[in-house]
């Protein structure tokens, strides 16, 4: 970004990097040009707002449909149980309605995830990636 923009030269590898074409990135920092794009970048960079853009974008990246109970969509689950093949995701009112009527249940109740379960569905670096294409 900083390259394409004008404002600084484009990145060497340690392979590449010999006296010489330090010298010369070191001369391209120096222009008025580069100067220009940098602050140019520097006022886009002051009027984001990027707490907000940083905290829509993790909004928008959570799994809600992992997190919510079965059975009352609108509330978060809290246990799964084990329905033949399937694990049903359950809210805490859906699991004290499922075993006042049922006990034999309550055994069976397991505490469904944390927010670290939701995270491992996608590797790190692939929310990162879609962070980051998001701006």
């Amino acid at each position: 970004m900083i390259a394409s923009a004008g404002a600084g030269p484009e990145p060497l590898s340690p392979r590449e990097m010999t006296p010489a074409t330090l010298a010369e990135a070191i001369r391209f920092l120096m222009r008025e040009e580069t100067a220009v794009a940098a602050k140019a970048i520097a006022e886009r960079m002051q009027a984001e707002d990027g707490v907000r853009a940083a905290v829509d974008s993790f909004h928008r990246h959570l799994p809600v449909e992992a997190m919510n109970c079965d059975l009352i969509p609108d509330q978060p689950a809290v246990w799964s149980l084990k329905s033949g093949s399937k694990r049903v995701k359950l809210s805490k009112l859906a699991a004290e309605v499922l075993t006042s009527q049922h006990s034999r249940l309550r055994k069976d109740l397991k505490t469904y995830g944390t927010p670290f379960t939701f995270l491992n569905d996608v590797t790190l670096a692939d929310n990162l990636i879609a962070i980051s294409q998001d701006r």
